[in-house]
């Protein structure tokens, strides 16, 4: 439930130094993030994972008639079955994407495509299960998020890394675990951090008039929220 009241920035060492004794945090970071109220957590079942993985691979790629079709699987007791209703709808994907989702690199704006996509799916009484709901309604909030700490920050082309890298199927799955994804994520962090650092950086000329040598605590603290580049 990521609203302003439930994200916390917690400084550890103004913490330890209230204590007797020369103290310094053991992980050797001094602020941290602290996320209260996991409201809306949904666990995946089955083919669950493929299915909502592929259809934000689809948004990555500016496939929409791929994306209809995943959207399509979003439930078992699926309302929208005669062939030509699943066509029009996909084809009326393809006409979202077509205008709001070109893929990667591209500057799609996630929060619109699903909210395109929502209304889409409600024309069309194409039905989705509560899990599916649930996680559109994160990457909305996900999205409006970000875009409110930093509108530049595009959420589709962050993600890419991981993304392109999930497979379906058991054997996949223990590759991506165990080797795959722990290199993706460190790319992940690697291009936030260089976006972080050319963001900060541009954010400091502009309030001290091209001086961004000293960065003070507050900066810090909104570095450490954004990416956690100091």
């Amino acid at each position: 439930d990521l609203h302003p009241g439930n994200i916390l920035v917690q400084d550890k060492q103004a913490q330890l130094d209230s204590m007797d004794g020369d103290t310094t945090p053991e992980d050797g970071k001094s602020t941290r993030i602290v996320l209260v109220d996991a409201g809306m957590v949904a666990k995946l079942h089955g083919n669950e994972p493929s299915n909502f993985i592929g259809f934000l691979q689809a948004l990555g790629d500016g496939d929409g008639w791929r994306a209809g079709e995943c959207v399509l699987e979003f439930s078992d007791k699926q309302t929208c079955v005669k062939p030509r209703d699943r066509d029009a709808f996909c084809a009326a994907m393809v006409d979202i994407f077509t205008v709001y989702c070109r893929g990667y690199g591209t500057n799609v704006s996630v929060g619109q495509v699903l909210i395109e996509v929502l209304q889409c799916i409600r024309m069309h009484q194409v039905r989705i299960d509560v899990n599916y709901a649930t996680l559109v309604i994160n990457i909305l909030c996900l999205h409006g998020l970000a875009e409110a700490l930093q509108p530049d920050y595009n959420l589709l082309d962050a993600a890419k890394p991981l993304l392109q890298v999930y497979r379906p199927g058991p054997v996949w799955g223990f590759l991506i675990r165990r080797l795959i994804y722990p290199t993706a994520q460190r790319i992940k962090r690697r291009n936030d951090a260089i976006v972080y650092r050319k963001m900060r950086r541009e954010a400091l000329r502009k309030r001290t008039g091209g001086d961004d040598d000293h960065v003070g605590p507050q900066e810090r603290v909104v570095s450490f929220v954004k990416g956690r580049i100091f």
